[in-house]
């Protein structure tokens, strides 16, 4: 479960669904905002929303903090369940190269499930990702971000 959720979360880029990650910046702050957004249809149909502010504390390191929504509905259930995840991502990049940069991230989310006894649950977890990523300026203030994250905290025992 874990590792279907952190993939969905920090990946949105299922075949199945349309994907945005933009980002912006306030130049004479250092402060930039921004986010992702993903949707996927099907027999479970998915909305993700994860804004995102951070600060450039040099030219090549920032930090900031996210925000995560995701819903989720499961018409392969009758009654169909529905699902609400939230979480909240302390990140920090280095830029390594124009275009290229590495990432980790602290990520808590709490997510429902339902029990054995169809009964909605919330657990909540912590995970450790590392990975890296491309970033392709947009023009002006704004860039896309394609990031992969490895989440060291997966246990398969939990899943």
């Amino acid at each position: 479960m874990r590792r279907s959720i952190a993939i969905g979360l920090l990946a949105s880029l299922p075949l199945s669904s349309q994907a945005v990650s933009m980002e912006a910046s306030v130049a004479e702050s250092g402060f930039f905002w921004g986010g992702g957004v993903g949707v996927s249809f099907g027999e479970v149909n998915t909305v993700t929303v994860s804004p995102h502010v951070g600060m450039n504390l040099t030219q090549r390191l920032s930090t900031g903090l996210g925000l995560n929504y995701s819903h989720r509905s499961d018409d392969r259930f009758t009654p169909k369940r529905t699902y609400n995840d939230t979480g909240l991502t302390l990140f920090t990049r280095y830029s390594v190269l124009p275009g290229l940069f590495l990432e980790a991230n602290v990520e808590t989310l709490n997510y429902e499930h339902y029990t054995s006894a169809n009964t909605k649950e919330t657990s909540e977890f912590t995970s450790f990702l590392v990975g890296g990523g491309i970033r392709s300026p947009l023009g002006g203030n704004a860039s896309s971000y394609i990031s992969a994250l490895y989440n060291f905290s997966y246990d398969d025992s939990d899943s």
